[in-house]
Parts: structure tokens; sequence; C-alpha cells
């Protein structure tokens, strides 16, 4: 008979590894996020970054008719459509690290993501499975303030 344990640090190893690439795959993927917005009359274009930084900005000929203010508004209306536009393509990108592993033994007291399976309380696995998680947490919070925003 296999040991419940053993197969538990297993079944944990393949968790961590199939987190890490996701992470991994994440962080790849940070980098070049952007949105990008026209305004509706077609005279501004903005390539933004999820945080808002302006990556590309195109003003059109004819813009230059609209006086300073109505050319300012139009420029940080699509803008912010386009930091808007990021921002979402970001969170879909993250969005694979919001599952988290359950990797714990069914109905054996608690698993990695705290629901109701795992080794039993109190076992050195208890110990090593709350530094996997702590490891997991910090990789988990670097990617997410990569995008700005708290986890």
């Amino acid at each position: 008979m296999t040991d419940p344990r053993l197969d538990f640090i297993d079944r944990l190893q393949a968790a961590t590894r199939d987190r890490m690439q996701r992470v991994e795959r994440v962080a790849e993927q940070v980098g070049s996020i952007s949105g990008e917005a026209t305004s509706p009359d077609r005279l501004v274009t903005v390539k933004a970054s999820a945080n808002g930084g302006l990556l590309d900005l195109v003003i059109e000929d004819d813009a230059l008719d609209l006086d300073a203010r109505e050319l300012a508004a139009l420029v940080l209306a699509t803008a912010r459509t386009a930091t808007e536009r990021a921002a979402a393509a970001m969170k879909e990108a993250v969005s694979p690290l919001d599952d988290p592993p359950d990797v714990g033994p069914p109905g054996s007291g608690r698993g990695v993501d705290g629901s109701a399976s795992g080794p039993p309380a109190g076992t050195a696995f208890d110990a090593a499975l709350e530094r996997a998680e702590r490891v997991a947490e910090t990789v988990e919070d670097r990617v997410h303030a990569m995008d700005g925003r708290p986890r």
C-alpha cells in the first residue's frame, strides 16, 4: 500500500511545477500587454499600458482644428479607453493564477487551498506545506505587482 503522505508530496510537487509554469507564462505576457483605442471621430488613436502609461499617440491633422481643450479631452478620453482595454487584457492574462491547486487526498483534513483535504494537521507535512504556500503566494504577489494591482 502506498503511503498517502508520499502520494500527497508527489501531487504537491506536480501542482507546484504546474503553478510555476503558469507564473512563467504570465510573466512573459505581462510585459507586452497593452490596449489600443481610437476616438469615435477617428482623430486620435492611443496605445496604453495597463497602468495608464502612453505607449503611442497618433493625432490626425484634422484634430488640430479643435481648440486645445477639446483636443485634450479627446486625447484623455481615448487614453482612458485604451488603458481600460489594457487592464482587461492584464486581468485575463493573470487569471490562470487565480485557481488554487487542490492536491490533498480526499477527506484527510486540509488541502493546499484550505479545502477539506490534505494530510492531517500537526505533521511535518503541514510545515512543508505552509512554506510552499508562502513561496507560491510570494510569486503570485510579485506577478500581480507587475500589473500594478493587489492580489
